[in-house]
């Protein structure tokens, strides 16, 4: 895979500031529209990054009309997406913290949590589908979690952000099947990037060994590394960072 144009939202967070430092980085030709709700914040990666190919637009993308004027932007930069990576996620809304019990649920702070796991993912897949459409085979890579399989959770708690990971799976499972009777030649796949030290999991990780924690640029190399491995067969799956099978 050479993709000459990539998305990624959620531009400014740990995982996606790196993951548009590492595409402009692994292709040298492409050009990188990056996408987040804060222009100040946008303006910093701009600076760093220091490049004339990253474009960026500011969005919120848990709103359908914000996601429709992203679009309307892109459609005046280029005629479609090569590889599109939605890095959007809170582990909790209302800055609550993951839930132990049922009765430390808060309805605010679950319907944020679906807002912004599972809305950003679904109008970012309505928006961009027409830039998919009867071209080379494409990805659109959108980060899920581990904690979001049903099959593997075997410790409970962390009510809000367990179910709005597992339904966004199942948003990308069915947004995969969209994708391919409307012939978007795509890889539509949710992805565990693994646990990532930023500033999302920092008060989550403390005391956990080395080995298991990666830094946000290397996340950022593997799954791009991953990306180039996709192919329209892999379309509605949900794997890990490296490829490998993660039950619904």
């Amino acid at each position: 895979m050479h993709p000459q144009h990539i998305l990624v939202t959620g531009a400014t967070g740990g995982i996606g500031h790196a993951c548009v430092q590492e595409a402009l980085r692994k292709w040298p030709e492409a050009r990188v529209y990056a996408i987040a709700r804060s222009s100040e914040k946008l303006e910093k990666l701009t600076h760093m990054a220091n490049s004339e190919r990253l474009k960026t637009f500011v969005a919120n993308l848990t709103l359908k009309p914000e996601a429709e004027e992203m679009a309307n932007w892109l459609n005046t930069q280029t005629e479609h997406i090569d590889l599109a990576i939605h890095t959007i996620g809170v582990l909790n809304g209302q800055g609550q913290k993951p839930e132990k019990s049922l009765g430390a649920i808060d309805p605010d702070s679950l319907r944020e949590a679906f807002e912004t796991n599972v809305m950003s993912a679904i109008w970012t897949g309505t928006v961009l589908k027409p830039l998919f459409r009867n071209v080379a085979p494409s990805v659109f890579m959108i980060l899920s979690a581990k904690v979001g399989s049903i099959g593997d959770n075997k410790l409970g708690g962390w009510y809000s952000y367990r179910m709005a990971k597992a339904a966004l799976n199942m948003g990308v499972r069915n947004m995969a099947l969209e994708y391919g009777r409307s012939g978007c030649p795509c890889a539509v796949v949710a992805v565990h990037p693994g646990t990532t030290l930023t500033p999302f999991s920092e008060d989550y990780v403390k005391g956990w060994p080395a080995e298991k924690l990666a830094k946000p640029e290397v996340t950022a190399a593997r799954l791009l590394t991953l990306a180039e491995t996709l192919s329209p067969e892999n379309t509605g799956t949900f794997m890990h960072w490296d490829g490998s099978p993660l039950p619904w």
